[in-house]
């Protein structure tokens, strides 16, 4: 019975197959649904109408997704019918159709959410041209979008409902598994047999580095997102807190001292770089546990054999001074040895950060809003909008180059 409960918990705390759960629900409805129904005229175009509507879909709070279902519905069933009634005048039909995508690609200058319903509802625009003529109703075809949109939405809101923080957990566990694989590509610059691909070594460090930047955008919009629909809570502090412990850990990984050739002539034969080496693993698995933690809501436990490690590592860093004190080559080895235990001390003191910085949860919200890139009102829209507005911005060259494709 205990495998079972751990099986079924690893399973609900894995986005991607819940995902999958939902997306085999709305299909297996828009299909098996309204076949056994008798209405098999509708399966096309409501299965079309959920595609779209999914593809719109973007992690947010409750109020927000019903309002941006409310606009994809209005999107969708607009769109289509000015498709339908421009069908017979060509000239007009290719006109709209050019410059409403064209204006549709702008509007993703509004946001990465704008961006998504804009995409979703030119890929209707096409979906809608399949059915052209096809039915007797001008309004049939539309409100058979409409219908796959609403199955989808309140499909989507079930599944928020049931499980609203998976998507939090699930890219912050992300972030700390990346930034695991930014530690593990560290660590194998200090290794005396990479001496002659460093350059190599460090393109792919650079790499990881971009990928793990990526992560903590889609992780500071979800923060964002449940911050501002209620107020601080235990599960948001803690959410907000480990956000800022992965991008402390990220800004000590990516920070550089070394000429890593140079550290390889000097250190090859002693000890030192092989310890440092094991620290910089052993934080990677501790990120990698603390990940597994976040996604099945357990306490994170920290390794003994981290401590003892670090502990040895400054007894050998001890000894070398010791042997030769006039050499200077050791001093960018203390910078990587103050951001391993900077992170170790963060690790070991990880159960009491909730407790400790609750007092500074307004500050967090500060610092976070800064980067806050949601439209507030007209102003904002028109200053996001007009920065776009001219051949230099290259999202208004690829909404030229749609208009033109469509043409």
């Amino acid at each position: 019975m205990n495998n079972f409960r751990q099986w079924f918990q690893s399973f609900q705390s894995n986005a991607i197959f819940m995902y999958c759960l939902q997306i085999l629900i709305v299909l297996s409805g828009t299909t098996l649904g309204l076949y056994f129904l008798g209405l098999q005229q509708l399966i096309v175009p409501t299965t079309l109408g959920a595609i779209a509507t999914a593809l719109t879909d973007f992690d947010d709070r409750l109020s927000i997704r019903l309002r941006n279902l409310a606009y994809v519905c209005i999107l969708f069933f607009s769109v289509s019918s000015i498709l339908d009634f421009l069908h017979p005048y060509k000239f007009f039909f290719i006109l709209y159709l050019s410059l409403s995508s064209a204006c549709f690609i702008l509007l993703g200058a509004l946001g990465q959410r704008y961006a998504a319903m804009s995409f979703g509802t030119i890929l209707l625009s096409l979906y809608s041209m399949f059915g052209l003529g096809e039915y007797s109703a001008w309004y049939f075809q539309p409100s058979c979008f409409v219908l796959g949109a609403l199955w989808y939405g309140c499909t989507a809101i079930v599944f928020y409902i049931l499980k609203p923080t998976l998507a939090v957990q699930d890219n912050l566990a992300r972030c700390f598994n990346q930034v695991a694989d930014l530690l593990n590509a560290k660590a194998r610059l200090f290794d005396p047999d990479n001496r002659d691909n460093v350059e190599a070594l460090l393109y792919d460090l650079s790499l990881q580095n971009s990928t793990v930047v990526q992560s903590f955008n889609h992780t500071k919009s979800s923060l964002l997102t449940r911050l501002k629909a209620s107020r601080a809570n235990q599960n948001t502090i803690y959410w907000l807190n480990l956000y800022f412990l992965v991008q402390d850990i990220h800004e000590q990984a990516s920070s550089n001292y070394l000429h890593y050739e140079q550290l390889h002539q000097n250190f090859s034969r002693t000890d030192l770089i092989f310890r440092i080496q094991k620290n910089i693993r052993l934080q990677a698995l501790a990120c990698q546990a603390l990940a597994r933690c976040i996604l099945a809501n357990q306490t994170y436990v920290s390794d003994p054999t981290t401590t003892q490690a670090l502990l040895n590592l400054h007894s050998s860093m001890q000894d070398w001074v010791r042997d030769h004190p006039h050499n200077i080559e050791v001093k960018n080895l203390q910078l990587i040895l103050n951001n391993l235990d900077s992170v170790h001390e963060r690790f070991q003191h990880l159960n009491e950060l909730q407790s400790r910085q609750e007092q500074r949860y307004q500050q967090h919200i500060d610092n976070l809003n800064l980067y806050d890139d949601d439209i507030h009102d007209w102003h904002d829209l028109w200053l996001k909008l007009s920065q776009h507005l001219t051949p230099q911005s290259a999202l208004f060259r690829h909404a030229v180059r749609i208009a033109f494709v469509f043409a």
